[in-house]
Parts: structure tokens; sequence; C-alpha cells
């Protein structure tokens, strides 16, 4: 006989068979076998039956000869109550028998809540011939869902069929109702479910169900006073379930039996108990007193103290056997602890010397000592923080409590009671006939006794909603970091008044008419509402009236509010008055549309794709506008137009204030820069192996890297040192090469896509070097310091010269003229492409490719011609940004260097002005030889520099005396005041309509200064510009040199200066816009021409 023994070691059989288990990735694969021992293969066919009974998983002596064997083969399989297994087969039309069972009985899914009992009954009586269980039945039921054996057109059939025989049994069970169903039965049918579709919200809506009414019973009729404190919970998916069902099935039936705050404050109570007790919390059964809190030792501080009780002990023994005690118990207790001191060593415990052990017991108890304050102090920063992530209260109250003595008495209760009975208890009584009482009730005469009204659901649930402002936040939330100007550019603080009436981003402002155009729609869906009007029309036909009124509700539009008190904003666009709940509604529209804060445009990506976008979206603009298109209008399409293109060209404009933040370090950086550090770790860790003396950690971290660099020619510590620092070398260089790699790639990136940007980048330090070592000036500083220069309006002082250049001048006058489309094509056509634009975010490409705004663009420009006021306020708006003057940043606002950027629309208007102006002056001869910073067609820097080399040669050749001055203007385009600009218009001639064109937007001038830096961009807020030019355009250069004109005339009337030709003509200065150097052959004409 052949004996087999069979262990259990971590292995299971599995169910109805000899198979065992093993857990890991193909473990099954080979391991089915029958009772013969042989293997059986996945989908192979058997004809016998080869599946062997169950059998223990202990250790077990079986005894199998090959007749035993052929009879358990020829056997069928049988189940525990003696049956043959069969194996069932689920059909189709099962399937979906089950289907539709299961949409009968949860009413279509809703009512999930118990199904497996109603889908088992309903399923058996179907198929009375099959017998399976509950659980088999809800089983297929999910692999129906799970595996999709059902297709999902099959699947909504069967859904349309429950559902049309569910609402005929509802239509026969409304009749049944009808002729004769009791009360208690129609409020049971229309019990509304649950829709829940988890086994265990149903467990747990049963077991809250339970608990709801012990908790009623226990607690109904109880004192508050009395009743045990409920814990605090933590949030979970579980307790999200609990409240759900608690406000949705379970308190509406008890809430409508409870009539009083007693009842109301007991029924929330339950529901607060039965919460607890359903998710598993403890409940405290009684008050908590101090006398009944006790710490609980861990168990690491109760084995350190038991440890260095027992080494106390043995150091008093062995102290008693050196003083010379030596009874024998003595002797023998010491000997003891001798031997178990020196338990490793060979020496005779009688040749053990008792002074060596108790230095060494001293040593450790110092030690244990030593670990016992550690452990307790690492102890209480765990508990602290733990303690401070719970509750920062208990927290700062538990640093700030003193730890009570032992010694320190404590009141009893009745020292308690009496002390503050007196404080309490004792009444107190005012002067009814103070002064001030009397005084107070005449101030208060007029207030009208207050009326009591019930608050509504919806007000409790917004009384602690508030705007979020930058105010709010700064001032009530206490953001120290947030600032509380108005987020659209305004100075002011970003209050509800703002907001709702004094910014200049919101109605009613530059927007009026869309915003009536809002308001006008809420008015009429209002009104339609509230049945104050019978039908509704189109917006645009939709005219409100002053008052609507009905028997509940009255409706103003655009009515004056009347306050006690003077209040700004005090027209609403609309008043509700609702007259059953007393209360009143204002509605005030606000359409925030600002056009410098619209994200910023990038650089259009050349294709074919593209170009062909373009050239439909020009198409789409063109039949869009009309003549009645206003500029806002069509600035507006334009720059809608960008947008979709640029979107369709699959790229993303970004935000205004957006700053590139640290980059993110490429995978292959990361990876390489990760094995360096465990390559320097190693070669470290190494490093202090070979040391004669190195801890146990060094010892276990060096035997784990000698043998992941041991071969087979086991090479030594210093070979392996060799071998790491040989691939930190080549990894190093590795990066090396991939930094630089990547570096040429980006920059053939941006080369191919910005130039200019390319080669600015090249030779300067990148923003991470200056990042932490240099300062910047703050937000106040700035403004204060530009404010200073630009909003300080100055006036021009008229001397005899004014008359002497007025009468010297004989102009003919500028001829009147409307701006053409020609005039925009020509302009336009001059611009690049891809310039710097303004805060509207408009480059010159877009109005160059949208050909059909051209015409359109004319017309706005006529108009503003002919009316200025109808220029928009973004159009004289630019931002200016301040470049340092050095390579490093600093906090010296004057070390900046200001660069602003205008508008697209008002340089492309400006440009044409230009074109204009400077041909009158051509004509007119106006614009002197000597000034050659704005003529058109000259090299101006070169030629100047010529005529400096000849004169200079000349003087050198001739051996003539030379004196030379460089006069440069301090802030000469800033400091210029506008009354100036505006009389040398009139003094040479200029058109009338652009001098009144210029004068307006030169009062409407301003700009918003910003600073970008490393990390973000610092907004100073917007500054008026009331002296100086605008810089930025090309009429700037030519208005600043006109100004100028006058001193160039003066200089000229001298008649001195350095002779040039031999008919006399002589040359007495240089200009180069505000650069000026005068030329004398005489100290005296030198100082003459100095003092003009």
């Amino acid at each position: 006989m052949e004996m087999n023994f069979e262990y259990s070691l971590g292995k299971r059989s599995l169910p109805e068979g000899d198979r065992q288990g093993i857990s890991g990735a193909g473990a099954g694969y080979d391991s089915m076998r029958d009772v013969g021992g042989r293997v059986l293969r996945r989908r192979a066919p058997v004809v016998q039956e080869a599946t062997a009974p169950q059998q223990s998983g202990s250790q077990t002596t079986t005894s199998a000869t090959a007749a035993e064997s052929a009879a358990q083969e020829s056997q069928p399989v049988l189940t525990q109550a003696g049956l043959p297994r069969r194996r069932i087969k689920w059909t189709v039309s099962m399937n979906e028998s089950i289907m539709r069972i299961f949409y009968k009985v949860t009413n279509l899914g809703r009512e999930t809540i118990g199904y497996r009992p109603r889908l088992h009954t309903a399923f058996c009586s179907e198929y009375p011939e099959i017998k399976v269980s509950q659980q088999r039945v809800a089983d297929q039921y999910r692999v129906i869902i799970k595996n999709n054996l059902i297709p999902q057109p099959r699947l909504n059939a069967i859904k349309q069929e429950v559902q049309l025989d569910l609402m005929q049994q509802e239509g026969s069970n409304n009749e049944i109702r009808d002729n004769g169903q009791s009360e208690q039965e129609q409020i049971e049918s229309e019990q509304p479910g649950v829709d829940d579709s988890n086994d265990q919200d149903t467990e747990i809506f049963g077991i809250l169900i339970t608990e709801m009414g012990r908790a009623y019973a226990e607690f109904d009729g109880t004192n508050p006073l009395e009743r045990p404190p409920l814990p605090k919970l933590k949030s979970s998916r579980k307790l999200a379930v609990v409240l759900c069902q608690l406000n949705k099935q379970i308190l509406p039936e008890y809430l409508a039996h409870s009539n009083c705050i007693e009842q109301l404050h007991t029924l929330i109570y339950c529901a607060a108990v039965a919460t607890v007790r359903t998710l598993g919390v403890k409940m405290p059964t009684q008050k908590i007193t101090e006398n009944s809190v006790k710490p609980i030792t861990p168990k690491w501080e109760k084995r350190l103290e038991r440890r260095t009780a027992e080494i106390r002990r043995d150091i008093g023994r062995l102290t008693q056997f050196t003083r010379g005690i030596t009874t024998r118990k003595v002797r023998k207790q010491a000997m003891e602890i001798m031997q178990r001191l020196h338990h490793h060593s060979h020496q005779d415990a009688t040749n053990i010397n008792e002074w060596q052990c108790l230095d060494t017991l001293k040593q450790k108890l110092s030690v244990y000592t030593q670990r016992l304050k550690r452990y307790k102090a690492s102890s209480h920063r765990k508990h602290d923080n733990a303690l401070f992530q719970r509750s920062e209260k208990a927290f700062y109250r538990k640093l700030s409590s003193e730890p009570q003595e032992k010694s320190k008495t404590v009141p009893t209760k009745d020292q308690v009671e009496e002390f503050w009975g007196k404080q309490f208890g004792s009444t107190a009584y005012y002067n009814k006939c103070a002064g001030w009482i009397t005084d107070e009730e005449a101030k208060s005469h007029y207030c009208n006794p207050m009326q009591y009204r019930a608050y509504t659901k919806q007000e409790i649930v917004d009384i602690d909603q508030v705007i979020p402002t930058n105010n709010y936040k700064r001032f009530i939330l206490k953001n120290l970091q947030q600032s509380d100007k108005c987020r659209y550019g305004c100075q002011d603080s970003e209050t509800i008044q703002h907001v709702t009436g004094g910014c200049q981003a919101f109605a009613p402002t530059d927007y009026k008419e869309r915003h009536d155009i809002a308001a006008k729609i809420i008015h009429q869906e209002l009104a339609y509402k509230f049945k104050l009007i019978e039908c509704k029309l189109q917006y645009y036909k939709y005219t409100p009236q002053c008052v609507l009124e009905n028997d509940k509700y009255k409706l103003y539009w655009d009515r004056t509010v009347l306050t006690d008190q003077y209040v700004k904003q005090n027209r609403p666009d609309i008043i509700i008055v609702d007259k059953d709940a007393q209360k009143v509604t204002l509605i005030d529209v606000a359409i925030p549309n600002n056009p410098t804060k619209k994200p910023r445009l990038p650089k259009l990506f050349c294709n074919p794709t593209a170009a062909k976008n373009l050239r439909e979206m020009n198409r789409i603009i063109a039949a869009d506008i009309s003549d009645q298109t206003d500029f806002k209008d069509l600035h507006a399409m334009i720059y809608a137009g960008a947008f979709a293109v640029l979107k369709l060209n699959d790229q993303r404009p970004t935000d205004v204030t957006s700053r590139k933040g640290t980059k993110r370090q490429p995978a292959w950086e990361r990876r390489l820069s990760k094995n360096i550090d465990n390559i320097r770790s190693d070669i470290a860790i190494l490093t202090q192996y070979q040391k004669p003396t190195y801890s146990q950690r060094v010892k276990k971290k060096g035997d784990t890297i000698m043998r992941r660099y041991t071969s087979e020619e086991n090479p030594t510590i210093v070979e392996v040192l060799d071998l790491l620092k040989q691939r930190l070398l080549a990894l190093s260089q590795r990066v090396k090469r991939y930094k630089k790699s990547s570096q040429r790639r980006k920059q053939n990136i941006l080369f191919h896509r910005n130039q200019r940007a390319f080669y600015k980048s090249v030779g300067k330090e990148s923003d991470r070097t200056l990042q932490g070592k240099t300062s910047f000036p703050n937000t106040e500083d700035i403004r204060h310091f530009w404010s200073g220069i630009w909003s300080n309006p100055r006036e021009h002082r008229t001397a005899h010269w004014y008359q002497q250049e007025k009468a010297r001048t004989s102009i003919q006058a500028m001829l009147s003229w409307t701006i053409t489309k020609d005039d925009v094509v020509k302009a336009i056509g001059r611009t690049s492409n891809w310039r710097a634009p303004g805060p509207d975010g408009v480059h010159n490409y877009w109005i160059k490719a949208f050909t059909s705004t051209h015409q359109q663009l004319a017309k706005c420009y006529s108009t503003f011609l002919e009316r200025p006021e109808t220029i928009p306020e973004f159009l004289t708006t630019g931002v200016t940004y301040l470049i340092p003057k050095t390579e490093q940043y600093t906090a010296d606002p004057a070390k900046y260097r200001p660069i602003t950027c205008l508008s697209t629309a008002y340089k492309l208007l400006t440009a044409i002005l230009a074109d204009k102006v400077h041909n009158h002056l051509e004509r007119n001869n106006l614009l002197d030889e000597e000034q050659k910073g704005c003529r058109k067609g000259s090299r101006g820097c070169k030629e100047q520099l010529i005529i400096d080399e000849i004169i200079t040669g000349s003087a050198r050749k001739k051996k003539s005396p030379l004196f030379t001055a460089y006069i440069d203007y301090q802030k000469a385009f800033d400091s210029i005041p506008h009354s100036w600009l505006t009389e040398v218009l009139h003094l040479y001639g200029i058109e009338n309509h652009i001098v009144k064109l210029l004068t307006y937007a030169m009062s409407k001038w301003k700009t918003r200064l910003c600073l970008n830096t490393p990390d973000s961009q610092i907004d100073a807020g917007e500054v008026s510009i009331k002296r100086g030019i605008f810089q930025g355009d090309s009429l700037s250069p030519l208005w600043f040199c006109l100004a100028l004109r006058p001193l160039t005339s003066l200089l000229n009337s001298q008649e001195k200066g350095v002779k040039i030709a031999e008919d006399g003509t002589q040359l007495s200065h240089l200009w180069y816009m505000d650069d000026l150097k005068l030329f004398a052959e005489k100290k005296v004409t030198y100082m003459r021409c100095w003092i003009v």
C-alpha cells in the first residue's frame, strides 16, 4: 500500500476537489489533477468525472489502490446533500427574463432597496423547475450588466416594455384606489423610493431605522441638560449616506408629529445619536470628569521603566556587596548579576570585578534614562502635531496653560457654588432717569417699531453668503497678501458699492446700452413669471413699463430708491415688491467687459490651414459689418476673429497677468539625476566602509553595495569605488551633452517662431539666477514716482519770442480732409506684423489680415475727427512696462526705463494723422535741416555723424578754434506741458479737426504701470498723463520736434556759428530729437548761444 502524506503549509484545497491554490501569477497552471494524479489540461475534453471529493486541509493519511481509484472515477460527483451536482446553463431567454423581472420589481431601477428577495421569488415562479439560490440570481444580474450579455438596444426595448406595463398597472391601481382604497394603503403606495443601488446602503438603512427608534424611545421626555454629549464625527461617504437617508426618509415622518421646540430638539438629538451608533462610533455613557480620565502608559514606556527599575535594583545590590555586606543572599544575588553581565566572556565568575559591573550598570542606567527622555519628547511632539491637526484651538490652549501641581488645592463644589452664586445671583439696577437715556430716546424717536416677520428657508441659507470682493478678502478674511484694489485696474477699493456703480468697467459707463438690453430681458421674464403680462415679445421689441402691479407683486423699472441717508447708487434697474412676504428685492444688471483685460493673443503659426481659416473668417466678418457698426463692435469682431483662428490652429491664448513659473525638469534629466545621486550615495558609503571603524548601518549598506557589484573575480572595495567613479563621470558627461542638445533644439524653435526673442535671450542670464538675489520696488513707490512726473499738469509761459515766431512764420492753412480706406491700408502696410500690442491685445497682423474691416475703420476714424468725444476710453489707455536700466533689478523706481505699448487701433489712427501733418510741414518748409530725428527718408544718426566729422576735420585742417557743447534735456518727452503741445498745433496751422481730436485725446491719456519679475507681474495701477507726450506711436516724435522748433528759430536768428560754405552759410547747432549740440568759433558766441 502506498502512503501519501499531505501537509497544510499555506495551501488550501479548492471547493469540490483535490485542487489546491497557491498565491501568485500562474499558480493554477497545470495544477488541476484527477484522483489518479493525471494533469487536466485546459480546454481538454474529459470523458469521465475527474474531480475528487473535497478533502481537509489538515495533515491526513490516505491509501489509494488502483481498484479504489477506478471505483472513484466511475462514481459521479455528489453534493453535500448526496445529489448529483448540475451546472446551470443560462440561456438568452433566462437572462432577458432576469432583466425584465428586475425592472419590474425595482420600478425601472429606481427602488433597489431589498430587491433580491423579490427578484428571486419572481424568477422561481417563472422557472419553477430551476432550483437556484437568491444570491445566484442577483449575481447573474450583475454578470449580465458587467459582461454585456444582452446588447444595449435589446435592454432599452425590454425597459420600454416594462415601462408600458407599469403605466397600465398604475392606471388600474388608480381606478381601484378611487373606488375604495383606504387612506393608509394610499399613503403606502405613494411613499417614494430611494435611488440607491448599493446593497450596503440597504443594510445601513435598516440599521438606521432601528437605531432611530431606540434613540427616540430612550431620550424622549428626558431632560436635555442630562443627556450624554455627542462625539465629533469625521467626514466620510458612509456619513453622507446616513444623513441623506435621515433627511429624505426617516425625519419627515417624525417631523409630521412634532409641534414644539422641545420635541424638535429631541428629534434632532435622537437623529444625531442614531447616526453615531450606525457609524459605530462610541457614545459616552456618562459625563467625563477629571478623576475618571487616566492616561494610558505606552508599552515602550512601561518596558523602559521596568528595565530602569531592574538596573537600579541591581545597582543597589552590587553597592551593598562592594560595601562589605557579604551575607549569603547578597553574595548570591551579586554573583548572578555579574554572571548575567559577562555571560559572553570566558572568564570565571570569581575573577569578575564587581566595580566594573557596577560601572557598566550605571552606564546602562544613564543610556536608558536618556532614551526614555528622547522617546517621551518624540511622543509629545507627535501628540502635539496630531492635536494641532485636529484642533488648533486646543493645541494653543495647551501651550498657554501651566501644568497643575498635585499639591495645589482644588475648590470644593460648595465653594464654587457660593462664589459664582454671588456673581450671577445678585440683582443690578440702572438709573432710568439718567440724562443720557433721555438723549438717546430723543435721537431715535423717528424710528418705526420693528415688525416681526418669519424668515424664509432661502433667507436662512443666504445669511452667511457674502460677495467675495477684494476688500472682503483683505479686511474680513485677513488675507494680507491680497490687494483690496479693484481687479479691473481701478485705484479704488473693490467694495460692493464700487462694483455696483463706481467701477469704470461696469455699468452705467461705456456699456450702458448693453446692460439695459440684458435688464429688459430679465424684466420681461419676471413680469411673465409673476403674471403681470400675458405674452412675451422679442427682446428688441419689448419696452418695460415703469410700474406693473397685481394682487401679489409689484414690479418697478429704473426707479429711484428713497433712503434716509444719501446713497450714490440709489437707482437700480428692477425693483420687486412681494406683498405677501413683505420683501423687496433690488436687481442691478452689470456686465463686465473691459477690452484691456482680454487674454493675450499669441503669434499665429502660418500654415495652409491657418491661411484658409483667415480667409473664411474675413468673409464672416464682412457679412456681420454694417453701416451702424461702431468702433467698439468692430474692435470686438477683430479680436473675436483672431481668437477663433488661433483656436482652430490649436493655439491657446494666455491670461494678461500670467507669468511663466519654474519650468518642469524633463524626464531624462530627472532619471539621470536620480542615478547620479544613487551612485554618489554608494561612493560615500563605500568610502566609510573601507575605513577601519564604521557603524553597523554602514556595514549593512556596504555589504549590500558589494554584493550588487560583485562579479566572478570578486573585486575589492577599491575596484568597486573606481568603477562607481567612472560611471559617475560618464553620467555627468551625458547630462551635459543632453542639456546642450536640448538647449540647441529650444533655440532653433525660438528662432523659427520669434527671432527677436531669440537674440534677446542670447548672452543674458536666466530669470532663475536673478531670483532671490534682487529686490523690487513696491507698487506705492512706482506709482508715486511716475505720477509725480506725469500727473502734475504745467502751463507754458508766453514770452516775447512767441510773438516773434508767430510773426516770422507765413503758413498756408491746412486743407480739411477725411480718412479713407486707402489711408488705412497705407498706414497699416508700414507696420510690423507682430510688434507688441497694447492693452487691447490685438496685433497689427490681424488688422492687415481682416481686410473687410478697413472701410469701416476709415469711417470710425472719420467719426472721431468730427466728434472726438466718441473715442472709447480704452483707445487712449496704454501699458507702460518698466525695464531696468542695469542688468540687475533694484528697488529704486528711477532706475527703470518706461516702455509704453499703445493700442494698435490708436497707433493706426495717429500714423494716418502723422502722415497728413508731415505733408503739411514739408509743403510749408517747417521741418528744419538741423533736426534729423523725425525726417522721413533720412539717415538721421549717420547724417549727423558725417556733418560733425566734416566740421571738426575742417577745424583741425585750418587750425581754427572750435567750441562745442552737448545739451541733453532731462525727461524731455515726459515734462513738456500739454498747453504748449496744443498751442504749437495752432501756431503752425494744423487743421482744426486734428487739433480738437488730439486735445481731447490728451485729456484722456492714462497708462497702467507694470513690472515683469521672474516670478510674477507687479501691477502698480493706472496713472493719468497730464504732462509730456504719450510715446509709442508715429505722431509723438514729429509732435515733439514741432514743439522744439521755436528754439531752432531763436538759435538761427543769432547768426552765429561755424561757417560751412563759401557763401557765408553758418551752422550753429544740430538736433537729434531732444539731444542738442552747439557749435561756435568764439567763446563769446558760444556763451550767447548758451544763454539763448
